[in-house]
């Protein structure tokens, strides 16, 4: 029977190349079954710290680099699961809506009660939008070419939905007098026809009961 000592034979008790040896099956500190090269080991599947390509190959089980590891996402700066699950080629923050900006013109039209009389009222819009949304223009009227306005107003970018205020409105009402309005106009944006469409106003007079209501568009 060969010695406990180094190098004996597959069936030596103790040494090192024996059964229960460094390097045998059950050895304690390289390749044995439980060892640290081997299965639950240091470097094999489902090994601690590595499991990378030196090693174990790129994706060991529970390894740095396998599957919902650091580096394996596919395109992508890390793995699913990973730290940061972000592709800047697809990603990034979401870009404004622009707005509708540009020079407008339309009609406005509707009843309207007066000093002078119950008509309908016509007039003509001229105004312009902004690339943040801002309305600015004019109101002439058409019926009555002494009625004009001011359009001040703002388009929300993302809907499309519009408000404008009619201000610093009048008309003659007499040879000697005019007569002071104000009122709203509103509507949305159709980016498929490029134009207002649809819109509603309404018109009324602080210092007397005049008061008008109506549709306008524009593009």
């Amino acid at each position: 029977m060969a010695p406990a000592g180094f190098g004996g034979s597959t069936g030596g008790a103790p040494g090192i190349a024996g059964t229960g040896a460094f390097v045998n099956s059950g050895g304690t500190p390289f390749t044995g079954a439980g060892g640290i090269l081997n299965a639950g080991g240091f470097l094999n599947s489902g090994g601690s710290p590595f499991g990378g390509s030196t090693f174990d190959g790129s994706t060991a089980n529970g390894g740095f680099q396998g599957t919902g590891g650091v580096l394996t996402a596919s395109g992508g700066a890390v793995a699913s699961g990973g730290f940061v699950s972000f592709d800047a080629s697809t990603d990034g923050p979401a870009k404004p809506h622009p707005c509708p900006s540009g020079h407008y013109t339309g009609t406005l039209s509707g009843p309207y009660t007066s000093t002078l009389g119950r008509s309908e009222f016509v007039a003509h819009l001229d105004f312009t939008v902004t690339a943040d949304g801002a309305v600015t223009g004019t109101l002439t009227g058409t019926s009555d070419t002494t009625s004009k306005a001011t359009l001040q107003g703002k388009v929300d970018c993302p809907t499309g939905n519009t408000t404008i205020a009619i201000v610093k409105g009048s008309y003659r009402s007499s040879i000697i007098g005019t007569t002071a309005y104000t009122g709203t106009m509103s509507g949305t944006y159709d980016s498929s026809t490029s134009s207002f469409s649809n819109g509603q106003w309404t018109i009324s007079e602080p210092n007397s009961s005049g008061s008008g209501q109506g549709t306008w568009s524009a593009s």
